[in-house]
């Protein structure tokens, strides 16, 4: 009976474990030109963990910190108070700017905030057309570090455990760009 029991948690135990493994959060870089370029780049979110980890550091080594605001006049704690209002704000247009054939929109859909440019100007190589999705709860454990510190690597781990799908897309006439985060190791 113990035998028995012993490898049903074994089994068991592997199967947990292969489930995770394959539950791997991945991050995707696709870039492609219209002369035939093309890069793919699909890296582990738990790579991108351990290289923030050696770069912080080697950061800490030479004395300094990942901060925010030594060369600007608005602090970290301003910024956390304006994202608590956003926070509480709910759905919204935050912005809507529009200067000849350049349209600019940032606005609140339920958990994301979402910045879109579009420039539709006559010269062909204006056309370009960039979407951000900026998930609240990245944002939530990026601004969770202490006094003037982010916590970056709460906001990566974040990252890695939410199925986000496209964080970034650009496209102009000659180049696409795109970044998103998914459970597959390759890109479909």
């Amino acid at each position: 009976m113990r035998k028995s029991l012993a490898a049903a948690a074994l089994v068991a135990t592997l199967l947990w474990s292969g489930a995770a493994a394959a539950q791997t959060s991945w991050i995707h870089v696709r870039v492609m030109q219209d002369d035939g370029a093309k890069v793919n780049v699909n890296l582990p979110m738990s790579l991108i963990e351990v290289a923030l980890d050696i770069a912080g550091k080697e950061i800490m080594k030479e004395g300094h910190h990942m901060r925010f605001g030594d060369h600007s006049d608005v602090d970290l704690e301003d910024i956390r108070r304006i994202w608590s209002e956003l926070r509480e704000s709910g759905d919204a247009e935050y912005v809507n700017a529009v200067d000849g054939d350049d349209h600019v929109r940032i606005f609140r859909e339920g958990d994301r905030v979402s910045i879109h440019v579009d420039d539709t100007g006559s010269d062909a190589a204006d056309n370009a057309k960039v979407r951000i999705e900026v998930p609240f709860s990245i944002v939530d454990v990026l601004l969770q570090g202490e006094g003037d510190e982010l916590n970056l690597g709460g906001a990566i781990r974040e990252l890695a455990n939410a199925d986000l799908g496209s964080l970034v897309s650009i496209r102009d006439d000659e180049t696409e760009v795109d970044v998103w985060i998914d459970n597959n190791s390759s890109q479909n």
